[in-house]
């Protein structure tokens, strides 16, 4: 590395990783199994990480856990 290169550790950015949804006290996937990249505007265009490209039916499976978790 040059001294005009830095590395994302040097601004708190970890490595790249996936982060799936937490639903229903366990991690999963979105049901489409796609992902979407993420960013970081410091370094435009580097991928620090992917999570899942979620949907509708993934929002109603949250919303079914969340329902179950906290009974009215």
């Amino acid at each position: 590395m040059t001294s005009t290169q830095t590395s994302l550790s040097e601004f708190g950015i970890p490595e790249a990783r996936d982060d799936p949804l937490f639903v229903d006290g366990a991690w999963a996937e979105a049901l489409s199994g796609e992902w979407m990249d993420v960013t970081t505007p410091i370094r435009r265009g580097k991928v620090i990480g992917r999570v899942p490209a979620s949907g509708a039916a993934d929002a109603d499976r949250a919303v079914r856990a969340a329902r179950k978790a906290f009974p009215q």
